[in-house]
């Protein structure tokens, strides 16, 4: 990797920049690898790009450290040079403790008082999308009865409505934390993610012990509730839909790809990341509903572009989303989660590459909408 310095021209000045921002160990020599997706994209969008460590900004006033590519092909090298403040940023940090750190937090604060706008609001919060989407009267009738856990009480009025309860972090990602109740006799049996590879399960024996578990798996941390679903699997393992949707060159919500996610044999979190598969939408709607799956996933495509929809106008600034919907036994479908930042690694490399253009040209048309001179923020 090389160093050196980029002092824009007048041209380079009037051009959209869009920076892309991650953050890893800043004693990394290079950018993870995921940024060579997004620079590619980029020069197919015919948008000016680099990425940067969301905690170098601070170290050049009025410029950014950032890394480019240069060479040809599979020579390509990283370059780290000074950059211009970027029209638009594309927050690509994967961890909401690391998004939620101050450090992080100055770093966007002074990117926005710069003039720089976000494509996306960073993470979204579970109960804060739950209550927004229960007042939407189109929407209300796909969601799970969802609260905000306050104590294990509600565990014992949840599941008398329900064969099984879902305990989530409401700021949680890729399944971690998610705890699965449901009666088993005079017991409750439990299944818990503690982490991207460990699981465990067993038997809650009397109120005293679901109390101390409980309290213990959930403290200090916001969780909700929900009602458990009885979805639709294939071989007992239970399956949702990931729906992603962008917006297009009108502005107008469309559906970029769509797959189904079966969990890992023995697992009820349906994550990629958590051992899942992934399967074409076609297959495993079809192995599940038969031939009307044609029918089916065209009105959850039309349920998934409503719900992109409602959350662009309470969130703004949103391009994309992943949404997570879900199929039961009798048919019904229901709004599970939505996602402002999701892998695209687990995408076909085609639909991995035309959302990512997608994205880069929505941001470049953001820039345009809302332009104005982007200054060092000092």
């Amino acid at each position: 990797m090389s160093t050196g310095t980029c002092i824009p021209t007048a041209d380079d000045q009037t051009a959209v920049v869009v920076g892309i921002m991650f953050q890893d160990s800043p004693v990394k020599a290079a950018p993870p690898g995921f940024c060579r997706w997004f620079l590619g994209a980029a020069a197919k969008a015919g948008v000016r790009a680099y990425v940067f460590r969301a905690l170098e900004v601070r170290q050049a006033p009025g410029r950014i450290l950032g890394y480019t590519l240069a060479g040809q092909a599979k020579a390509r090298r990283w370059v780290r040079s000074l950059q211009p403040f970027p029209n638009v940023v594309l927050d690509q940090i994967r961890s909401r403790a690391v998004e939620g750190s101050p450090e992080v937090q100055a770093v966007r604060h002074r990117l926005t008082a710069a003039g720089c706008r976000f494509y996306g609001p960073g993470f979204l919060d579970k109960w804060q999308v739950h209550r927004f989407l229960a007042k939407c009267t189109a929407l209300v009738q796909y969601l799970p009865e969802t609260e905000l856990f306050t104590g294990s009480n509600q565990i014992d009025e949840m599941l008398r409505r329900h064969r099984a309860v879902f305990l989530k972090p409401s700021s949680g990602t890729l399944g971690i934390g998610v705890i699965r109740l449901a009666q088993q006799g005079q017991d409750l049996a439990y299944q818990r993610a503690i982490s991207l590879k460990q699981f465990e399960s067993g038997k809650i024996r009397g109120r005293s012990e679901l109390f101390r578990l409980v309290g213990k798996w959930t403290s200090g941390r916001l969780y909700v509730i929900q009602q458990g679903l009885d979805l639709t699997g294939i071989d007992g393992r239970p399956m949702d839909y990931r729906f992603l949707v962008q917006k297009d060159h009108n502005d107008r919500w469309i559906l970029t790809y769509a797959f189904g996610k079966l969990a890992a044999r023995g697992k009820v979190v349906t994550n990629i990341a958590n051992g899942g598969n992934l399967l074409s939408l076609e297959n495993s709607l079809a192995q599940v509903i038969g031939q009307s799956w044609r029918q089916v996933a065209k009105k959850m495509e039309e349920v998934a572009l409503d719900v992109a929809l409602a959350l662009d106008r309470e969130f703004g600034s949103l391009g994309e989303l992943g949404l997570d919907l879900a199929l039961d036994r009798r048919g019904k479908i229901w709004v599970v989660e939505a996602n402002s930042k999701f892998s695209r690694w687990v995408l076909p490399p085609q639909i991995r590459e035309r959302s990512l253009v997608m994205a880069f040209r929505q941001a470049a048309r953001m820039a345009a909408a809302g332009r104005r001179p982007v200054s060092d923020g000092d």
